[in-house]
């Protein structure tokens, strides 16, 4: 009987890569991996897991992944399901599926998830909770486009990632200041939306056939965008022990349904929320993959579940597995430095780490000499786990107010 393959895309043999070519190899296909690297660069712990491997030069075109598959192909093997954690890799994966009919994620629905303006579109007309917008492609269309929906607003690409090339618009001088920018990132047009004050937070959400199985629900400390705004502003990201308060199962519900308005029916949808001051829910942006790293790695301090395994295991089985009981909260505080250049001094480290110590589980303090990351999780970051919900949120609120690190 010819094989059943797994295939599984990626640029590069990072910490998540290695996870999911782990947990494709826990099925009964074999799996085959399709990567930019030579194969030198597979990792000694992943080389028996892999059977056959496809260096390539190009993961995002959807030519090259097809050439790949039809040297599978011709051994009459057949394909179990095509795949990566990648999001840039959606679309062009999609693409190759339809050519290729095989089974997985459709194209328009991942050009649902992949353009912003687009799933803007698609939830209005379903009636899901988000801010009004225009999509632009001139700057003169952003200016009238920001006269219409009120300031303040936020600009940023249609298929942007990790707020890279976001602002906040205050003003009619800051459409004309962040344009060309943006529109730069982004050729195919710029988003202008309603800028949504609250409480932002991320809701994890699981389908199988339609129907939302599990869900999950972190918290953003500041919302990010104020974080990119701010240099030296600490990042966290909260996972409370309490897995099913009111307002996140009504949030988890409402996420469901935006997922399924883009398409998704068997999958994980990595969704941000607002929660305004009135308690009102306003869905910000989704994306069909696992979340971060940063939530991955919370999600199993908390209660032992690798999101890559769970994802992975709905995609290659069709099988969602209960999750255990939550038995802690879990949180992440990343550092990030004001200032320029490099890193001149860190304040506050052996206050917090007095204070907190117990609830510290790993850490990766910022070290003097080492350039200033402007990105959101910055020159390090603090691991904090324990029973109560509480005593981790003092333990974030106390690190972010203590730790100090200054630029040259």
């Amino acid at each position: 009987m010819p094989p059943s393959l797994v295939i599984y895309v990626t640029q590069s043999f990072d910490s998540d890569a290695g996870r999911c070519i782990r947990a494709a190899a826990d099925s009964p296909y074999r799996v085959v991996v399709v990567c930019e690297e030579p194969p030198r660069a597979i990792p000694d712990g992943l080389r028996d897991l892999i059977s056959v491997y496809e260096e390539v030069d190009d993961v995002f075109d959807p030519g090259v992944i097809v050439r790949a598959i039809a040297r599978l192909q011709a051994s009459r093997a057949s394909i179990r399901v095509l795949f990566s954690d990648d999001e840039r890799a959606q679309v062009p994966l999609a693409r190759v599926r339809a050519a290729l009919k095989l089974p997985g994620l459709p194209f328009d629905t991942a050009r649902n998830f992949r353009d912003k303006a687009l799933m803007k579109r698609v939830w209005k007309t379903h009636g899901i909770p988000c801010a009004d917008y225009r999509l632009v492609r001139t700057e003169s269309a952003a200016v009238n486009a920001a006269s219409a929906l009120g300031l303040p607003l936020v600009m940023k690409p249609i298929d942007g990632m990790r707020s890279a090339n976001t602002y906040r618009i205050r003003s009619l001088l800051d459409v004309r200041r962040y344009f060309d920018g943006v529109r730069a990132a982004s050729p195919r047009g710029v988003l202008i939306e309603q800028f949504v004050d609250g409480e932002e937070l991320s809701c994890e959400v699981v389908l199988h056939k339609g129907r939302l199985v599990w869900y999950s629900s972190t918290n953003y400390i500041p919302p990010p965008l104020k974080v990119v705004e701010r240099r030296g502003e600490h990042f966290a990201v909260v996972l409370p022990r309490e897995r099913q308060g009111a307002d996140t199962t009504r949030a988890a519900g409402i996420a469901a349904r935006a997922v399924r308005s883009l398409g998704l029916r068997t999958g994980m949808s990595h969704v941000e929320w607002f929660r305004r001051a009135d308690g009102s829910v306003v869905i910000s942006e989704a994306a069909a993959r696992v979340p971060s790293a940063a939530i991955s790695t919370l999600a199993h301090l908390a209660d032992g579940t690798h999101l890559i395994d769970l994802w992975v295991r709905l995609l290659v089985l069709g099988q969602v597995d209960a999750p255990p009981p939550r038995r802690f909260a879990a949180a992440a505080v990343f550092l990030r430095g004001s200032g320029r250049g490099r890193i001149r001094a860190v304040r506050g480290l052996p206050g917090v780490i007095e204070k907190s110590g117990p609830l510290i589980v790993a850490a990766d303090y910022p070290a003097v000499g080492t350039a200033i990351e402007r990105d959101w999780d910055g020159n390090g970051s603090i691991l904090f786990r324990s029973p109560s919900t509480r005593a981790v949120v003092e333990a974030v609120e106390h690190a972010r107010r203590t730790i100090r690190i200054t630029g040259w």
